[in-house]
């Protein structure tokens, strides 16, 4: 049996196709395991600080453009999208009778922007390249919250840089086109600060209002990263 894979494989090997061109443009689906909204990232109180609601299974596009800037060596930037929504934590807001806990949908939308430096590892080859790299990334995020109708809006957003690392493995099956399969970790945390549309709105029929306006939070992807994708090489003359 581990005879017969060893020449399969050999056989793909040799019936592939090699990189030819300095550029590289590639699209991939990206999926990050985990992600999280801190509610209350300035609370005095470390346990309260570290409340968060968390998110798991978030999907979305990616896009890669990179240039060879060495035998081994090469230099990508990529930009993703990362969004996510589901109930979260309950919120008390103020009815004609009193007072009410209800629960909320909480979300957030981010995108990274990473620049990347690859080195392609000594056993590669020709036609199925192993890559190791990392590098730095800024990351920019908006967070919402909805009770019943009434939506909150980014007001204030800080951009957080990180750095990241991650293996990446690509075959070319035809000429200068190849499939491409990644892992990555990254662990930035955005501030975000948010602010309700209104002071009032309607739950299940009942007109409400609520007490605070605007409120901070913090945005983690801490989850690890996996994406496949393609790829295309080209050169582009004078450059």
């Amino acid at each position: 049996m581990v005879k017969r894979l060893a020449i399969i494989t050999a056989a793909l090997l040799a019936s592939a196709h090699a990189q030819s061109g300095d550029w590289t443009v590639g699209a991939n689906g990206v999926y990050t395991s985990t992600a999280k909204i801190y509610l209350y990232p300035k609370a005095d109180d470390e346990i309260v600080r570290n409340n968060f609601h968390g998110f798991e299974n978030l999907y979305g596009p990616s896009l890669t453009l990179s240039r060879r800037v060495g035998e081994e060596i090469r230099l990508s930037l990529n930009v993703g999208y990362v969004a996510a929504e589901g109930e979260g934590a309950n919120a008390t807001i103020l009815l004609e009778g009193g007072t009410r806990t209800v629960p909320v949908k909480e979300g957030f939308v981010a995108v990274p922007i990473e620049i990347i430096l690859q080195y392609m590892l000594p056993f590669s080859f020709e036609t199925v390249k192993f890559f190791m790299g990392g590098g730095i990334g800024a990351y920019v995020a908006d967070r919402t919250r909805t009770i019943g109708d009434l939506e909150s809006e980014t007001i204030e957003r800080r951009s957080a840089l990180g750095v990241h690392v991650g293996l990446s493995i690509e075959w070319f099956v035809v000429p200068d086109v190849a499939l491409v399969f990644g892992m990555k970790f990254r662990d930035p945390q955005i501030d975000v600060v948010s602010r309700y549309k209104g002071t009032t709105g309607v739950y299940e029929g009942e007109a409400f209002s609520i007490v605070e306006r605007e409120f901070d939070s913090k945005i983690n992807l801490d989850g690890v990263v996996f994406l496949v994708g393609a790829s295309y090489s080209f050169d582009v003359p004078g450059i």
